[in-house]
């Protein structure tokens, strides 16, 4: 076991801690500078974090590309929102005119929004180095609240890493504030779970983000539970995102689907978090052509090393899983095998709805570029509450449909079922690709996520490291400036109920 790494843990948090007191971190334009100023200087070094990236992780360029923009705009979507400031969700209620209007004592009460601590723990994600690694989401909106952020390293890509954390802090020190604002903790492994566990249970983090499988997660958050004093964790784990497609839309875009969902589930090789793992065309209808074009695309895709050998050997195990059940699972199609130890072919296996329902881990999620295809009857009386009784909850729950499928009682069922087991409902798309917007939900019911309450893309992913305070008759001069009378900082209110416009009524 390294214990210089574990040791290394509790400096890094202290640092970080003091530094989220400084004055300006505290001040909203400063710290929205500071978050732009970190945007700018990733761009900058784009090509240079891009290589590094691609040389770690086996993902081209290109599947780079788009993730490392999004990392770079997302901090810029949070500098704006701190900039801005109306997500503090001020709200005012001032004594009622009529004492007896008011229920309970007639005070004046004001609520906004503060940190839950100054420190973030955030393990980043293997399969989204820089969209969900060092700068991702998670620290982008835990600095966005007024957090420092302490990073613990991923293994799969740790060069990656220290480069984003040295562009970082660099522009941390170009803004006038200290560079602990990012701490980072090497875990190379060689330490087992120690790391972590110092990280979660050092006495000055008050939070913890985390993407990954649903053992870590779960651990994780047993640690956060056990404290003297527990703290949340964020942790998105497990999510296999069914498709279900009517034969309407079979019928007629059988070939598209097809192509879209064998896209979908080759995009950075399966590894994502979105990947469609459950595939649900309705029964009555010829499946050939969405079949046939399924088993083309696969069959088409050469070998591809995976991100690395630890999600490689866990793909390879659920497929063989998969695949040892003949005659109930029928391999559809499988491309090229490979010959490097961490690549691994694309799957597409072929079974019958009663295989699943019986033989349940059928529908645990293929990390990787697998998916399980099953025909199902829609119009069963209890067809559709079995499926999705089966198969558990998601980050994402799509439906291929035509207009007149609307028509019909039990695809209106289905749809409202749909945003019972996920997230994020999608028409007529698949799942990947997550657009960062204020509209944005990534998040889901157990055990996509172990916090259904909350989304890991988009604005209000701030919320998770915050904690609404009440101020009862405080004086305006100890108020903060977002709930003091003539709102200073402009931002918009509830002012006894009623939405104030930025700038003060």
């Amino acid at each position: 076991m390294n214990a210089a790494l574990i040791e290394a843990v509790d400096p890094e948090v202290r640092r970080a801690w003091a530094a989220a007191e400084h004055p300006r971190w505290r001040d909203p334009a400063s710290r929205a500078d500071a978050l732009e100023r970190v945007s700018l200087a990733l761009k900058k070094e784009s090509s240079a974090i891009l290589d590094q990236a691609s040389r770690e992780t086996g993902l081209t360029r290109d599947e780079l590309t788009p993730e490392l923009a999004r990392m770079v705009r997302a901090l810029r979507l949070f500098a704006d929102l701190v900039r801005e400031g109306s997500w503090v969700r001020a709200a005012i209620d001032g004594p009622c005119k009529d004492p007896a209007a008011a229920i309970g004592p007639n005070h004046d009460l004001r609520r906004m929004l503060v940190p839950l601590g100054r420190v973030v723990g955030v393990f980043g994600a293997s399969n989204f180095p820089l969209a969900y690694g060092v700068c991702g989401g998670d620290t982008a909106s835990a600095w966005a609240a007024g957090c420092a952020v302490v990073v613990k390293e991923h293994p799969a890509h740790p060069k990656t890493g220290s480069l984003i954390v040295t562009i970082a802090r660099g522009a941390f020190e170009e803004a006038g504030l200290p560079r602990d604002l990012l701490g980072y903790v090497r875990d190379d492994e060689t330490a087992g779970f120690h790391v972590a566990r110092a990280l979660v249970s050092h006495e000055l983090v008050c939070a913890i983000g985390f993407t990954g499988s649903r053992g870590s997660g779960l651990a994780i958050e047993t640690i956060a539970r056990e404290r003297d004093v527990p703290i949340p964790v964020f942790a998105e784990m497990s999510s296999t995102n069914p498709v279900f497609i009517t034969r309407g839309a079979i019928e007629a875009r059988g070939p598209e689907i097809g192509r879209m969902i064998v896209s979908s589930v080759l995009a950075r090789y399966g590894q994502q978090c979105t990947c469609p793992g459950l595939i649900f065309p309705e029964i009555g209808v010829d499946h050939e052509p969405l079949l046939g074009e399924i088993r083309r695309g696969i069959a088409a895709q050469p070998a591809r090393r995976m991100l690395s050998t630890r999600v490689r050997e866990g793909y390879a195990k659920q497929a063989s899983t998969v695949g040892s059940f003949v005659p109930e699972v029928e391999l559809l199609a499988m491309g090229g095998e490979g010959a490097g130890s961490d690549e691994a072919p694309a799957l597409a296996y072929l079974t019958d709805w009663d295989s699943v329902r019986s033989v349940k881990f059928l529908s645990d999620e293929m990390f990787g570029p697998g998916m399980v295809i099953a025909p199902i009857d829609f119009a069963h009386p209890s067809a559709i509450e079995d499926v999705l009784a089966t198969i558990g909850n998601h980050l994402t729950a799509s439906l291929f449909h035509v207009e007149q499928d609307l028509d019909r009682a039990h695809i209106r069922g289905l749809c409202e079922r749909l945003a019972g087991i996920a997230g994020r409902v999608i028409f007529n798309g698949v799942p990947t690709g997550v657009r960062v917007a204020g509209a944005m939900v990534h998040g889901g019911p157990f055990p996509a996520t172990n916090r259904p309450e909350s989304t890991a893309a988009g604005p209000l992913a701030i919320e998770r490291w915050c904690r609404p305070v009440c101020w009862q008759n405080c004086p305006d001069v100890l108020l903060p400036p977002e709930l003091r009378d003539g709102n200073p900082r402009g931002i918009v209110r509830v002012l006894n109920g009623v939405r104030e416009a930025a700038g003060g009524a």
